[in-house]
């Protein structure tokens, strides 16, 4: 049952053997000299005791005076230092006393210091805002002024213009004037051609052949001789629209249109020449009919109107940019 030890087991198993016998060799040992030397330890301890206590008698004196020494030198340092420590103590209050004395002052002087810079500061404050209510004061008078003056330049501006619009109004009424005058002239003059073209039965006249409707011959149509005594070639014709246009024989006018001498004959008299001026001036030919004569002056009221107010628009457009210009540049002035 029991297996084999293995040679570390063995080796530990013997250690402890012997090092169990070389203690209970020790311990006998030890109680072997106790028993040898106790009669000499009693013996030595009874010879060294008289001279212990003669030793302790001789030197009792001694360590009492020493222990005197001491005390005495003891409370003398301590004395010594009680003086000292209360000189420093004296001396560090006094230091106090002096530190505290200059703080104050330095404070004191701070104080002031800080004063003065208040108070200059304050000062400056007072001056600059003073100075600054006063620019303030001379800008509001100035922005006032200003707007004082541009609302007078406005003001100008307004009535200049004003008054140019009306001085340009009532030049371009003069102006506008004379072309309605003349266009409700002709628009009469084509009412009467067309009414006179619906008449069958002539007041004046007797019935013609000739090619220009509404014209009728005279009954007893004059002739150049008989009418010698009245007129007279190169004088400008009388009832001709155009003043100073030199008149030919027959009492027409001189320049006449191709489609008056295609049509006219040359004794025509001097309706029938201004028919035929008329007819050239309007673009249409004598021998229209009244309703194309109605279109064609219609259509010359509307082209002179047109540019009547077209020419005013622009003259009016010119004249506002002018005046802006004119108002913007007198503020600055």
């Amino acid at each position: 049952m029991f297996g084999r030890k293995s040679r570390g087991q063995v080796i530990g198993e013997e250690l402890s053997e012997g090092l169990s016998h070389v203690r209970i060799a020790a311990n006998e040992a030890t109680k072997a000299a106790a028993e040898a030397l106790a009669p000499r330890v009693e013996a030595a301890r009874g010879a060294v005791a008289p001279r212990v206590e003669a030793a302790r008698e001789a030197l009792a004196p001694r360590v009492e005076a020493t222990r005197g020494a001491i005390v005495k030198g003891f409370d003398t340092a301590r004395e010594q230092a009680e003086d000292r420590l209360s000189a420093a103590r004296e001396q560090a209050a006094a230091a106090r006393d002096q530190a505290e004395h200059r703080l104050s002052a330095a404070r004191d002087q701070a104080d002031a210091k800080r004063v003065e810079i208040a108070e200059a500061s304050r000062r400056s404050a007072k001056k600059t805002a003073k100075r600054a209510k006063k620019n303030a004061k001379n800008a509001k008078k100035t922005a006032i002024g200003a707007r004082k003056d541009a609302k007078a330049a406005i003001a100008d501006a307004k009535a200049q213009a004003k008054s140019a619009v009306e001085a340009t109004r009532s030049d371009d009424d003069k102006r506008r004037r004379w072309p309605w005058v003349l266009a409700i002239a002709g628009v009469i003059g084509v009412v009467v051609a067309k009414s006179r073209a619906k008449t069958d039965d002539d007041l004046w006249g007797a019935p013609s052949d000739s090619p220009v409707n509404g014209y009728t011959e005279d009954p007893q149509p004059s002739s150049v001789d008989t009418m010698a005594d009245d007129h007279k070639p190169g004088t400008p014709a009388t009832d001709d629209p155009y003043p100073g246009t030199v008149a030919d024989d027959d009492g027409t006018i001189a320049d006449k249109t191709d489609d008056y001498k295609s049509v006219a004959s040359e004794n025509d008299g001097p309706l029938h020449g201004k028919l035929a001026d008329s007819a050239h001036e309007t673009g249409t030919s004598v021998g229209d009919s009244p309703e194309a004569q109605e279109e064609t002056w219609s259509e010359m009221i509307d082209a002179t109107k047109d540019n009547d107010d077209e020419g005013n628009a622009d003259e009016a457009a010119k004249h506002a940019a002018s005046e802006a210009k004119s108002a913007t540049k007198k503020p600055k002035g």
